[in-house]
């Protein structure tokens, strides 16, 4: 009799399981919808949450941190524009440090809102949208000082000249995609670091002639007190002219206006341009910003593919 009794509450249990696993099913979805808005949604599900969920890659000085004691606070320009806003609309900025190479994937998955500060490329483009695109920073090159066999484009092309880049960063990026070198390259070292410090250390040591990054980066390295060792390669005719501003999921068209539209108005006050102005002081020959490009009427950053030798114009 206990057997039968255990048997049968056993089929009950079981029967019970399968006819409440389609609500625990649409218990679930409903879940993964809270922590992640379908698409379209995103910025009535920011206000209703009353948080912007930002990622932060540190990039100085326009996204980086400061430490105070052991806590590390985000600052720069494009995290500055981001606070003023969320103060504006009520709404709560969480900083969410993200490696650049998650910035995709973390954005797919909608465990941030928005990325601050990063290039459009026509790579990134296939997956992400941009909104609030605030300056053009050029892409250049590092040599040790001295080192001749790089001076234009082209010379990228020849087979004793050895070129250090980033993993997934935008020299890496470009390297491939457009700069018409084979991605097998035997000449190409990729490094997964994000400090440029470490390619340029393989230039110094030379383990590599050349290193390719964004300008600001380099220029930043070369105002540390290392410019007698090395040289600044095309300053004036850049291999590329990136735009920089923010990334978000595709398909959040209502969300991107909102932001592209908030954000350009805040960076055009005359308290931001003047912390602009601060921020950039001694960048003047690698970045430009968008309202001083529209002013002289160079609305699009432009490109000088290295395999055809055409030169793009200057950064600024």
């Amino acid at each position: 009799m206990e057997i039968v009794i255990g048997v049968t509450g056993l089929l009950i249990a079981i029967a019970s399981a399968v006819f409440a696993w389609p609500a625990f099913e649409d218990y679930l979805e409903k879940r993964r919808e809270k922590q992640q808005p379908s698409a379209g949604r995103l910025l009535n599900a920011v206000k209703t949450r009353g948080e912007l969920r930002i990622g932060l890659f540190e990039y100085p000085p326009l996204a980086s941190y400061r430490a105070e004691g052991v806590i590390l606070l985000p600052e720069g320009y494009y995290i500055e524009l981001l606070n003023q806003l969320c103060s504006i609309h009520r709404i709560k900025p969480v900083l969410v440090p993200t490696a650049l190479s998650d910035s995709i994937t973390s954005l797919k998955a909608g465990t941030i809102d928005v990325f601050a500060c990063i290039f459009k490329t026509p790579k990134r483009c296939e997956s992400l949208d941009f909104a609030a695109l605030l300056h053009f920073i050029s892409v250049t090159g590092v040599c040790r000082d001295g080192y001749s066999k790089v001076n234009v484009h082209n010379d990228l092309q020849r087979n004793d000249v050895r070129i250090v880049v980033c993993k997934g960063e935008i020299g890496h990026e470009l390297l491939i995609d457009d700069f018409g070198i084979p991605k097998h390259d035997k000449r190409v070292t990729v490094i997964d670091a994000t400090d440029i410090a470490d390619a340029i250390a393989l230039v110094e040591t030379n383990r590599a002639d050349i290193g390719i990054a964004d300008s600001l980066s380099i220029t930043r390295f070369l105002s540390e007190s290392h410019e007698s060792k090395f040289r600044h390669l095309f300053v004036d005719e850049p291999l590329y002219v990136a735009s920089c501003g923010y990334a978000i999921r595709k398909g959040e068209h209502e969300f991107r206006e909102w932001l592209d539209s908030e954000l350009r108005a805040l960076a055009k006050t005359v308290e931001n341009q003047q912390h602009e102005k601060i921020a950039l002081q001694g960048y003047d020959r690698v970045v430009r910003t968008v309202f001083k490009a529209q002013q002289s009427h160079a609305l699009e950053p432009a490109k000088g593919p290295v395999s055809n030798g055409e030169s793009s114009p200057p950064a600024q």
